[in-house]
């Protein structure tokens, strides 16, 4: 398996004939990678006691970002990566355009996540959303956001319709 990161989809989004939006399917969406890095506040050292410690994975436009507390340590266990979570963001291209999912496990987030156990070195867990948003880069208009860093125009769509993620990654 190469070190870019795999998704497979296997039914988990389907395009009903006709319609506007995704459908979901039982099957979830699989995300793996053999690949990921500790990301750390600018100027801390991720092998101290940094202000965060973010476990990301970027590959081509797909990306996951997972936000701990200072305090996660190795050997990482389930009830500790739970205990230390923060928030985590999600995008992956579709046909469709980009999902995007933002995790917390409060109402603040569009998704949960619940890590469950996983061989030395792997993090597996299942995020569940009940709604996602799916973005497209757009024309200047009324519904485009230019708010990132390039400025792009961005259209977003929230979708209100169930997701299942498992999450099968790397750790560094």
């Amino acid at each position: 398996m190469s070190h870019a990161l795999h998704l497979l989809m296997a039914g988990s989004l389907l395009l009903a004939a006709g319609c506007q939006q995704p459908m979901a399917a039982t099957t979830p969406l699989l995300i793996q990678s053999n690949s990921s890095s500790w990301q750390c506040p600018a100027n801390q050292s991720c092998d101290g006691t940094p202000d965060y410690r973010a476990l990301l994975v970027n590959v081509g436009k797909q990306e996951v970002y997972l936000s701990f507390g200072p305090e996660l340590k190795a050997p990482y266990t389930p009830a500790q990566l739970a205990q230390h979570f923060r928030f985590g963001d999600i995008y992956h291209p579709t046909a469709k355009g980009m999902i995007a999912i933002h995790l917390e496990n409060s109402e603040r987030g569009e998704g949960r996540i619940e890590f469950v156990s996983a061989a030395d070195g792997r993090l597996k867990a299942q995020v569940t959303a009940q709604r996602y948003r799916l973005q497209n880069q757009g024309k200047p208009g009324p519904d485009c956001r230019t708010d990132d860093i390039k400025g792009y125009c961005l259209e977003e769509k929230r979708i209100e319709a169930p997701l299942t993620l498992q999450l099968d990654l790397a750790l560094p």
